[in-house]
């Protein structure tokens, strides 16, 4: 159920488009940054907004981290170029002149956006904005962005140099690659999250289930957890300590002792 507040808002909005007044001129035209601070009522036009979305245009909404890196085996590129190329896909993923072709032929939109004064690029930086603050509340309090920054460049730092074409390495040295590359997006997420300003991870806290009602669900996902190496935080499992305890080498077993869903 909506909040009294936003419900108010919301309802205030509408009121306004709808009482067939003279379209008013954008006058502004600043991007939201994903450092500025919310307001309730930012709150509620991308409520308001999202609201007229069909479930095909809400899908046009790119998430707000890219995905991992994923490269195929057989590419030829130097793992050096794949990086480069991996840090234009990252880096161009909220590319506001190239998403707002997306929602050109969405008509409820272009009528709500000029009542709002507002372009599409304003639109998508706002809807970022909320995003990136949803996302950011879902990071456990005490995770350190800075440390993990500049890990995620130590490791990374070897890719940039590295002039071996991808496709020649073995499987095991492919693998080792590609998860050091997962660096750039872990070093990319920190980046921007940590410049979230805390008024706005409680705002949408605050929001979050009107917030929920419309955003993509993926923007309520802890966004470090797919970019944590659980190996590097917690350890190895299983380690042998050969001079106190038998090795698995050791271990005798028979094909007629075998359990088999046990």
């Amino acid at each position: 159920m909506l909040t009294r507040t936003l419900l108010i808002l919301i309802l205030t909005t509408l009121t306004v488009i709808s009482s067939g007044c003279e379209e008013p001129k954008i006058t502004f035209f600043e991007v939201k940054r994903i450092d500025e601070p919310l307001d309730v009522n930012e709150l509620a036009i991308v409520v308001n907004i999202l609201e007229t979305f069909p479930p095909d245009q809400l899908k046009h909404l790119p998430p707000i981290f890219a995905s991992l890196p994923d490269w195929e085996s057989n590419r030829t590129l130097s793992v050096a170029s794949l990086t480069r190329e991996e840090n234009e896909r990252i880096n161009s993923l909220w590319d506001y002149d190239t998403l707002k072709y997306r929602f050109d032929r969405n008509r409820p939109l272009q009528k709500l956006l000029k009542h709002y004064r507002m372009t599409q690029k304003q639109f998508l930086g706002l809807v970022r904005c909320v995003g990136i603050a949803m996302a950011a509340s879902r990071v456990p309090p005490d995770y350190d962005f800075k440390f993990n920054i500049r890990r995620s460049l130590e490791r990374i730092s070897c890719l940039d140099t590295d002039d071996r074409p991808f496709a020649t390495l073995t499987p095991d040295k492919q693998y080792e690659v590609e998860h050091l590359a997962q660096y750039l997006a872990r070093r990319d997420r920190c980046e921007q999250l940590i410049q979230v300003p805390d008024c706005n991870k409680e705002l949408v806290t605050k929001y979050l289930d009107q917030l929920a009602k419309v955003m993509p669900p993926s923007y309520l996902d802890n966004p470090i957890a797919p970019v944590t190496d659980w190996q590097e935080e917690y350890g190895v499992p299983f380690q042998e300590v050969t001079d106190r305890v038998p090795s698995d080498a050791s271990l005798h077993w028979q094909r007629n002792e075998k359990l088999i869903n046990h």
